[in-house]
This record gives structure tokens, C-alpha cells and sequence, in this order.
């Protein structure tokens, strides 16, 4: 017997009428930050669903929906999600199932976020795209009542994680740091028009006392703390489906092998909070910052 995935998902997720998350949201950032481990834990919540990196939203916004149809559509999820979004959620099956052409992308994307989310038997959809930070007025258009979780890290960490990183390409010191205060700042500037639905946590604040900041972001959903958030068996291991998994071997530290390997380990790693101080090579650029010198001492990481 053929099973027909397609007819199963029509049978299960129609098309119209147009549905919706029970909350919606994007979690944002400058890369390097830390979205990743908020990510891992929310999406250990009962009612919270937070997918790999889906990254296709912005070119699908550009393109006119009602000119595309099912293969299409798969096409630009393949080409812009960097992780094997198949083995987290059948999109293909999925679009199969409907029907062409779709009118309208926010009806859409909002089907499709509740389709993920039934499948896991969950209600509430976070992404976790962090360049998505530059992109927020385009966002609320389509998601008037989206909330964001802006995380800001150390720029000295991130500069120094970004030139360990392959796929971020060759930056400098300075340009490191430039580039972190204009992504900030852009992600600050549409936040501060948000109103509660926009919250600012500092990764090195998170790491260390995570009970302390889940309570404010899971009240924004109406949702409570649960302890398996924070029971490392209960984290879903994106890395597990990246697309490349031996690139991220490259750029892990010694110090977090260690931690990931480790029996009974904790479910936040925190010995990478300002690494820069730890390392001669790093600390010796300490200091250094004076030409973003303002919007570091606004996030408290200069005295």
C-alpha cells in the first residue's frame, strides 16, 4: 500500500480558512549571539515551537506568492534554509497538499506555521533567524502582532566568534565591531516602537541565570515556566540537521567539546561568557572599542 502524504495533509491541514499560532514571534541578533541556546530551551516548552533557522522568509516576500506553485515554493525553502528542514517538518509533502495559487503570504506563512506546529502538538511559533533582526518593518507587515526577543551579546565575543567562523567570511577587528552596533541598533530602533511586545536580553546575563528572563519572555505568550526548559535531554540538537554538520566541528572551542560531551552537564554552556578576557590574544584588544564606544556603554558593556 502507497501511503499518499499529500492526501493525508489535505485531509488534516486545509487550506482556508486562514489559521493562526496561538503567539508569534521572531527571536533576533547579530549571529553569534546566542539565539541558538534560547531557541533549544523555548522550544522544550510544551506549547512553543521554535524550527531550525528557516532563513526564506525575506526572498519569499519579494516574490509575488500567487505566481508560485508547490515546487517552487520548495525550491526557495531548499536553497535559502541551511538546515535539512525535511527531517524537522515534510514541507514538501505539506505543499503539495494545497491549493494554487495562494493569494496572500502572511495567510500562507501563518498555515504553514501552524502546520509545523501540529505536528509537534504544539500552539505557539518562534523563529530563530537572527539576521532577521535587519528585516522587522517588513516582518510586522505580515505579522502585525508578532513579538521579537532581541539578544545582544559582548561585541568583543561576537567580533572574535565571527572570525572563527567560516561561513561569516574575512572581517577585521574594527568592521566587527561596526557591524554589531549597526545591527543593534536597527533591531533597538523598530523594537523601542513595539512596546511590550519587544524584549532585550543580554546572552551573558541569560547563560548564567536563564530562571531569571524565561518568566518575563513566556508571560509575553501567557505561558509559565517548565522544568524540562532547562533538562538538556530535552533540547532539540539543531546541528543534528544542519546541512554542513562537519563545518560546525571547525569553530566549536575545546571548552565547549568538552561541555557537550560532558556526562550530567548543565543545559546552557556558560564558559564562553566574555571569552575575550580569558585569551591573551583576545584580552589584548581590550579596550579597543572607542569607536562604538556609546552604544556599547548603553548595553552596560562598557563601566
Amino acid at each position: 500500500m502507497v501511503l499518499d502524504i499529500g492526501r493525508l495533509w489535505r485531509r488534516r491541514q486545509p487550506t482556508l480558512p486562514a489559521e493562526r499560532p496561538s503567539g508569534l514571534g521572531f527571536i533576533v541578533g547579530t549571529g553569534r549571539c546566542g539565539t541558538t541556546i534560547l531557541a533549544q530551551i523555548l522550544n522544550a516548552h510544551s506549547k512553543i515551537l521554535v524550527p531550525p533557522e528557516l532563513q526564506f522568509i525575506p526572498t519569499l516576500q519579494r516574490q509575488s506568492v500567487k505566481q508560485l506553485r508547490a515546487r517552487e515554493i520548495a525550491s526557495l525553502i531548499e536553497a535559502y534554509c541551511p538546515y535539512r528542514l525535511e527531517r524537522f517538518f515534510d514541507y514538501r509533502a505539506y505543499l503539495l497538499a494545497l491549493d494554487y495559487p495562494q493569494q496572500d503570504l502572511a495567510v500562507f506563512l501563518n498555515n504553514f506555521f501552524v502546520a509545523i506546529c501540529r505536528q509537534y502538538g504544539k500552539s505557539a511559533f518562534l523563529e530563530q533567524t537572527p539576521w532577521y533582526g535587519q528585516h522587522l518593518p517588513m516582518l510586522a507587515t505580515l505579522f502585525p502582532e508578532m513579538h521579537v526577543i532581541h539578544m545582544v551579546r559582548d561585541p568583543r565575543d561576537v567580533v572574535f566568534s565571527f572570525q572563527r567562523t567560516p561561513f561569516w567570511g574575512k572581517i577585521t577587528y574594527e568592521e566587527g565591531l561596526r557591524r554589531w552596533e549597526k545591527e543593534v541598533r536597527v533591531i533597538r530602533e523598530f523594537g523601542n516602537t513595539m512596546g511590550s511586545r519587544f524584549v532585550e536580553i543580554r546572552y551573558e546575563d541569560f547563560v548564567q541565570a536563564p530562571l531569571k528572563f524565561l518568566p518575563q519572555v513566556l508571560g509575553n505568550f501567557g505561558f509559565s515556566f517548565e522544568e524540562t526548559m532547562i533538562q538538556p535531554s530535552s533540547l532539540f540538537d539543531y546541528g543534528s540537521i544542519f546541512k554542513t554538520p562537519d563545518l560546525g566541528l571547525t569553530y566549536h572551542s575545546p571548552e565547549y567539546r568538552r561541555w557537550r560531551d560532558a556526562a550530567g552537564r548543565e543545559a546552557v554552556f556558560q564558559d564562553n561568557v566574555y571569552a575575550w578576557k580569558r585569551r591573551p590574544e583576545y584580552s589584548a584588544l581590550y579596550g579597543k572599542t572607542e569607536c562604538i564606544a556609546e552604544t556599547m556603554a548603553l548595553y552596560g558593556y562598557l563601566p
